[in-house]
């Protein structure tokens, strides 16, 4: 085999181009970063969704929520399977126990919510 000879400008100019690749793949890296749909957020977005947006709006309102589980549905979809307790507006002694599915997507510099899935769509 020949003998392969590396002089300092070669090694330096060898150096730049793997910096420069490096750097370039940090940057889409992070660009592409998503940043985690917290438990918070998602029963936040949830609540004020179901209160003022879902079937249920005006009717109900969620007051407590018992579990969560989230399920990745690709790089930036994920649907949260969320168990909760909600009480009738007009007489919050009337309660509901539900669990249902709720559609997340992350779009610009935040999550989302799409949609509300129907009554018991959440699996546990």
């Amino acid at each position: 085999m020949g003998k392969i000879d590396f002089n300092r400008h070669s090694l330096l100019m060898l150096l730049v181009i793997f910096s420069g690749a490096f750097m370039a793949n940090l940057a889409t890296a992070e660009s592409n970063q998503v940043a985690v749909l917290t438990e918070a957020e998602a029963t936040e977005k949830a609540k004020a969704y179901y209160d003022t947006k879902g079937e249920w709006a005006g009717k109900f309102t969620i007051t407590k929520v018992h579990r969560v589980r989230f399920e990745l549905q690709g790089n930036n979809q994920v649907v949260a399977h969320i168990q909760y307790q909600a009480a009738f507006i007009l007489d919050k002694s009337k309660t509901v126990e539900d669990q249902r599915t709720f559609t997340f997507v992350y779009q610009g510099k935040g999550w989302q919510l799409l949609r509300m899935g129907g009554h018991k769509s959440a699996t546990f």
